[in-house]
């Protein structure tokens, strides 16, 4: 089919370059939908933009702040960027300030959540951001997707990787009694797509002239397969122990599925839902009450960037019993962290537990504030 598209189509062609899906004024031109046009014209400034560049030599990186830099990308790695310049050597910019970036050389990426590497090279105008492969295919992306950067391929199809964090909250109290009080919390996952392994843990020990007073943990394992990028099946269990609440032991086993609404290097959401078994030991004056149950579970896990350093997560679990002890269990966590370097940062946690059927003698709810540093890897 021959397509033809005259000089009175311009001004309209050209507003569709630059403001894309955003520009809503209608139009057709023989041999092209209204999309398609606008779609193929955006790759086409987007490659004459790449030869620019290219004829420039240098890699461009456009920050938060308005400023751009010139050089060429070396690597981006646990969240930050490395470019080589002429007139600054090299030069580390955290990823959180980098709004976009075009390279003139292809290099290995490797996307969020994937076990796969590719070569490709990044094009940008300092807004938007498209990848072009070997073939020339051009395609959006998304800056929060990227999850690594390098000259070079560093995974096999069959490798794992690892990463996590613990946190310490510390509290040390000096005066007609002495206290301490010992927190942690960690987190640690070893992934392959299409399986996911996350165990995590807390625990709280306080101790007053030598004497436990509190003494408080919970260990956590969950397993994911990913049939999609989007759902995924579960299986999960977790033990726990609580002093203060005259908990001996609380062990639970389930399984469901679950929805990935959102997983970028920067923000995730995810819901999941299932069925548990719940053994319950409370002890009182050495006398011990056993009870069983089972439970719907609900289970919310979600984390933010607020600012540039800054980060919001909320963690829940929530058990419905319906056999045994009746009533229901919450279990949240709320927290904001400051990072402060590549791998530590400052940590600010609520935790708040609410229990419709405690033991006899006891609140229904539990909370507590704590501060402290952590360390991610």
């Amino acid at each position: 089919m021959q397509t033809s598209l005259k000089a009175r189509h311009l001004p309209r062609v050209l507003k569709c370059c630059f403001f894309g899906a955003g520009y809503k004024e209608k139009y057709s031109v023989k041999g092209f939908g209204k999309r398609s046009l606008c779609v193929e014209l955006r790759k086409l400034l987007f490659m004459l933009v790449a030869g620019v560049t290219a004829t420039a030599g240098a890699d461009t990186v456009w920050l938060r702040d308005g400023s751009v830099m010139s050089g060429t990308v070396i690597s981006l790695e646990d969240r930050v960027l490395q470019l080589d310049t002429e007139y600054a050597g090299r030069v580390k910019l955290k990823w959180g300030h980098v709004k976009a970036l075009s390279t003139t050389h292809p290099l290995w990426l490797r996307m969020q959540d994937s076990r796969r590497e590719c070569k490709v090279t990044l094009l940008s105008d300092g807004s938007d951001l498209w990848l072009m492969t070997g073939r020339d295919e051009l395609k959006p992306l998304d800056r929060r997707q990227i999850a690594w950067l390098g000259d070079a391929p560093v995974l096999g199809p069959d490798s794992w990787a690892f990463n996590g964090f613990a946190r310490l909250y510390l509290d040390l109290d000096r005066g007609t009694d002495s206290s301490d009080t010992l927190n942690t919390k960690g987190h640690i996952e070893l992934n392959r797509k299409p399986y996911r392994n996350t165990v995590s843990w807390s625990s709280k020990r306080r101790e007053k002239n030598n004497a436990i007073q509190d003494d408080k943990w919970l260990l956590k394992y969950d397993y994911n397969y990913l049939v999609s990028d989007s759902w995924y099946g579960i299986g999960n269990t977790s033990i726990e122990h609580n002093s203060d609440k005259d908990l001996k032991r609380r062990t639970t086993i389930g399984g469901g599925f679950g929805r990935q609404f959102i997983h970028v290097p920067d923000y995730s959401l995810r819901l999941e839902l299932g069925l548990s078994q719940l053994w319950e030991v409370f002890e009182f004056k050495n006398k011990e009450n056993r009870n069983s149950s089972q439970a719907f579970h609900w289970a919310l896990k979600s984390w933010k960037p607020l600012f540039e350093e800054f980060e919001f997560s909320h963690d829940q679990d929530f058990f419905k019993r319906f056999g045994g002890n009746k009533g229901w269990l919450l279990q949240t966590e709320t927290g904001l962290k400051w990072r402060f370097s590549n791998h530590f940062s400052f940590n600010v946690t609520v935790d708040y537990d609410y229990d419709t059927a405690p033991p006899s003698g006891n609140s229904n709810e539990e909370k507590s504030l704590n501060f402290g540093v952590g360390y991610e890897w």
